[in-house]
């Protein structure tokens, strides 16, 4: 399904989130993420561990796994709880409010 069908989607009246993700193999992933408002993201840490933790759970990958984003590499960790590196870069900068 192409992103333009999808956010147009009737049952998604008010647009959505979605992840798509590819296995490469047991160390590795690719995730490319949609975010309803902004369109495609360069990388969504959440979007990527969400993605680790159901391939984990699943048995697709393993305990370490390198996650490719347009915006890079990300690296994640599964114990008890999930552990995301990566590097960290400003592509954005505005002003919410004026001062009157």
């Amino acid at each position: 399904m192409s992103v333009q069908l999808l956010k147009n989607q009737k049952a998604f009246p008010k647009r959505t989130n979605v992840g798509f993700v590819q296995v490469v193999n047991k160390g590795e992933l690719k995730v490319r993420v949609w975010e309803r408002g902004c369109g495609e993201t360069l990388a969504c840490g959440t979007g990527t561990c969400a993605a680790v933790a159901a391939a984990n759970k699943l048995g697709k990958v393993g305990n370490r796994v390198t996650v490719h984003v347009l915006g890079g590499e990300l690296q994640v960790e599964v114990d008890k709880t999930l552990f995301l590196s990566g590097a960290a870069e400003k592509v954005y900068e505005g002003t919410l409010f004026r001062e009157p």
